[in-house]
């Protein structure tokens, strides 16, 4: 019989309840993510343009261990603004840090400018919609105009004033 140790199962965490309990937590594990995001982006960086770490670290300015340790989110630190710009110059990608706020700005703008565009777009569409009309009570206008113009000569009898009592 095989005996199963039930401290060794795992459970899962819930992350967002366990962090609702401490907000400090949220934002250390926010600043983690952001860690992890930023040594994400390096590796991309580095790899798309052929680079190994030891000469990105050494054209960047840095140690191939430092490098190492951004790309994993592992250490002390996490890059410096400074450090990550440094890694865009050397693999001729400029790298750009935009605060979240301004970043929820611009996707507010844009959600904007795309139901201003949607409602363009309605717009136009009616107007669209009522030329094909105007062209087609205009061709049946000129068609009737045309069957007028084709039944022959139309006769008009003028009568004198008082010839007929009137």
């Amino acid at each position: 019989m095989t005996r199963t140790n039930p401290k060794r199962r795992a459970t899962p965490l819930d992350v967002n309840a366990f962090l609702e309990e401490m907000p400090s937590g949220r934002a250390a594990y926010d600043a983690f993510l952001d860690v992890l995001d930023a040594g994400t982006l390096v590796r991309e960086l580095r790899t798309h343009h052929g680079l190994t770490q030891a000469r990105l670290a050494d054209m960047a300015g840095t140690t191939q261990s430092h490098l190492s340790e951004i790309e994993h989110g592992t250490g002390k630190q996490g890059p410096t603004v400074e450090l990550l710009s440094r890694i865009g110059r050397a693999c001729g990608d400029p790298i750009s840090i935009v605060r979240q706020s301004r970043i929820e700005a611009l996707e507010r703008d844009a959600a904007a400018a795309h139901a201003e565009l949607d409602a363009l777009r309605r717009e136009l569409d009616a107007m669209r919609s009522e030329v094909t009309d105007l062209r087609r009570k205009l061709g049946a206008a000129r068609a009737a105009g045309k069957r007028r113009a084709s039944s022959g000569p139309v006769s008009v009898k003028l009568v004198p004033a008082g010839k007929n009592g009137r």
